[in-house]
């Protein structure tokens, strides 16, 4: 019994050492020290905190410590509050420090509760709860044919409902990506327009007389036009966003390669939510950009065989050539040639289709096979092949063939061309300047932005088609576009 006692005297004037010194090491006064003590009382009893609770007081000391004494309770505890007041200090600081950075960047770079009024943002996220309703190329075409005011007003009454859907799963979808790419100024630039034209297609009245359809037409060319930059402000974006992945890996020490392009494809190859993502957000701008263009086509004066955007005899093989020669013209200004192109397919076969996403598909096709044998024969005297586009007509699909030497693709390489940003050009998007109006100011060029390929396939997959890519390394490559000439595919919406 004696050695128990003696040995807890010990312990005791042990911890009362350390004490003693933790409160000489503290800034505190005396007063300081008295307060605290006075607050031991409520921290002892507070039920709120989880430490005691009045009902237990007569079990527990009042400094809420066992039964080494109150003395050493009420000693620990003050200890306890003073490096808990240290904390809350230095905090704070950090805080304040942290808060006027904050304010020294971008104004810009706040969530959307904080850009906008309370009612806008419950609006928009109550939209993006809401189902969109997708059409069909052929019930586009059907429903255009001669139009009248009748059917136009039904078109501005089906969009005035249907946008503002698309818009906010839109809006919600940036204000939530992952990595940090919803803070990046690019991508907050563009959310922003989509709340705009949120806003602007909101507070529109309903449309039930054709003055007001006509100025919805009015409105909805201005959206258009709000968003022609998209895709390469969210391409900025990304390329921030995998460039500083990319720089943390070889922080890290687990990536060597110098190729900053390929070094930021490896560190982010292995996110799906990026790609997935990117894949449904172009493909719901490729949807509403089809549906405004459209209805506001459908204004214009009628052409022949034109049903708004939507041609019901298309010639794909006039479509290509006319691709191929925007293509070699683009060629010829990078490169001061371009190789022949020879096209075969049935020069007077048509088909319902719009001509524009055909040109858009065949000219990247195009222009990569292009520069990969200008590259590849840039040294040599002998004289380059020709590329060669094969036009072939089915019962379900129009294939379109697009066949190079250009030296094909290594197998490691495969899986990267449909990676956004994948490119073994130099990427032009660093140096590339943006209205802040989104006013269409990018220009054309060759190779760099590796988004080709991605958004040939969403183009050709947004009316039940699709594009698919062989090559054989050290010979060549071939790419196939297949067509959906039934057009009674829906719009696949995100």
């Amino acid at each position: 019994m004696l050695r128990r006692r003696f040995a807890r005297c010990r312990r005791q004037m042990m911890m009362q050492s350390v004490v003693s010194r933790t409160l000489r090491a503290s800034s505190g006064t005396r007063a300081e020290h008295e307060a605290s003590t006075s607050r031991d009382d409520t921290f002892g009893k507070s039920s709120k905190r989880g430490y005691a609770s009045s009902s237990s007081s007569s079990s527990l000391p009042r400094g809420g410590v066992g039964r080494d004494g109150d003395f050493m309770g009420n000693a620990r505890m003050t200890a306890f509050h003073h490096h808990r007041r240290r904390v809350k200090e230095t905090s704070a600081k950090r805080f304040v420090a942290s808060t006027t950075s904050n304010l020294s960047q971008d104004s810009t770079n706040r969530r959307l509760s904080e850009a906008f009024s309370k009612n806008l943002v419950d609006d928009i996220y109550r939209g993006s709860f809401r189902n969109q309703t997708g059409v069909s190329l052929k019930y586009m075409m059907d429903f255009g044919d001669h139009p009248r005011d009748q059917q136009l007003l039904f078109s501005a009454q089906f969009l005035h409902k249907e946008l503002p859907i698309r818009l906010a799963h839109r809006v919600a979808e940036l204000e939530n990506l992952p990595f940090g790419l919803s803070t990046k100024p690019q991508v907050l630039t563009v959310r922003d327009w989509y709340v705009e034209s949120f806003e602007d297609i909101r507070e529109m009245k309903e449309i039930n007389s054709m003055e007001r359809e006509e100025k919805f037409t009015e409105l909805l060319s201005s959206v258009m036009k709000r968003h022609n930059d998209v895709v390469p402000m969210i391409a900025s974006g990304v390329l921030e966003l995998k460039n500083e992945l990319a720089g943390k890996s070889k922080k890290g020490g687990s990536n060597n390669n110098n190729n900053s392009n390929g070094s930021s494809i490896d560190a982010i190859a292995h996110l799906p939510e990026i790609h997935q993502f990117l894949d449904g957000f172009y493909m719901s701008r490729i949807g509403m950009r089809m549906l405004i263009g459209q209805h506001v086509a459908l204004h214009e004066p009628p052409k022949k065989d034109y049903v708004g955007l939507i041609c019901t005899k298309t010639k794909p093989v006039e479509v290509c050539k006319d691709a191929v020669d925007d293509a070699r013209a683009l060629c010829a200004r990078q490169y001061g040639e371009a190789p022949e192109v020879e096209i075969f397919g049935d020069p007077n076969w048509t088909f319902p289709y719009v001509p524009g996403h055909i040109h858009h598909v065949v000219f990247e096709l195009v222009k990569n096979s292009l520069r990969a044998v200008v590259e590849r024969y840039k040294d040599s005297d002998v004289q380059p092949p020709a590329i060669r586009v094969v036009v072939a007509e089915g019962s379900e699909d129009v294939c379109i063939k697009i066949s190079d030497e250009g030296g094909g693709i290594p197998r490691s390489g495969l899986k990267k061309i449909w990676t956004y940003l994948y490119s073994t050009a130099d990427s032009p998007l660093r140096d590339m300047e943006f209205s802040e109006a989104g006013a269409g100011s990018t220009p054309v060029v060759l190779a760099g932005y590796g988004y080709g390929l991605p958004l040939s396939r969403l183009y050709c997959r947004y009316f039940g088609g699709d594009l698919q890519v062989l090559s054989m390394h050290g010979y060549g490559t071939d790419a196939y576009v297949h067509l959906n000439r039934l057009g009674t595919g829906t719009e696949p919406l995100p």
